[in-house]
Parts: structure tokens; sequence; C-alpha cells
């Protein structure tokens, strides 16, 4: 049998050893809070960039299917959560034959990540 003369039992944390390891676990969870804040922004990036998307082929399609005059024409969407999109549609007729080289144009309010979308097709 040994004998433990002046070793004491370690039954317990020391102070240090938990404030070491609370801050590991806040640095942690900080950065899991940052990568799902990120992906918000990203879902909400893409949402606006399918929006402005729908509103450019519904634009192209009107152009398509209405009598087309050389001109442009201009307005104003309300999209989800406060963005507005902006469109301009300009034709230009080209040739006598009847082909008109069309611009569309879609453009959001958005400051930090705005949406600008330009086709040129010839309809």
């Amino acid at each position: 049998m040994m004998l433990l003369i002046g070793m004491k039992k370690n039954e317990g944390f020391l102070l240090l050893e938990l404030m070491v390891g609370i801050s590991v676990l806040s640095i942690g969870l900080l950065l899991i809070m940052d990568s799902l804040m990120r992906s918000m922004a990203a879902v909400k990036i893409s949402e606006d960039l399918f929006r402005a998307g729908l509103l450019l082929e519904e634009n192209i399609y009107d152009a398509y299917n209405a009598d087309r005059s050389e001109g442009a024409s201009e307005g104003v969407l309300q999209g989800g959560q406060g963005t507005n999109f902006c469109w301009r549609t300009e034709i230009k007729r080209v040739e006598k034959d009847s082909l008109d080289e069309a611009t569309f144009n879609i453009f959001s309010n958005r400051k930090k990540f705005g949406v600008d979308l330009t086709v040129v097709t010839y309809l």
C-alpha cells in the first residue's frame, strides 16, 4: 500500500480552465452564427436574382407577343421584403425586314447587393 502524503486529490476544475472552456465555446458559437447569417444573406440575394430573372422573362414574352414599336418603356415592380425592381425595355428597328433589336434591363434598389441584369436580343 502506498502512502499519499502531501498529495491532494483533483476534485474539480480551476476557474482558469472554466474561463478558457467558455471562451472556446463562445468563439465556436460566434463562428456558427456568422455562417448562418451569411447563408441567409446569400438566400436573399438568390431570391432577388430569381425574381429579377422572372421579371426579365415576362418582359421579353410581352415584347415578343405585343405589337412592337420603336421606343422605350419602363416601370417599377414591388418585390418581396421591400425590394423594388425597375425595368426598362428599349426597342430599335435594325433592318427593313421587320427585325427589331430589343434591350431589356432589370435592376433593384438595394445598395449593397443590387441586381442588374441586361439582355440584348433580336425579335
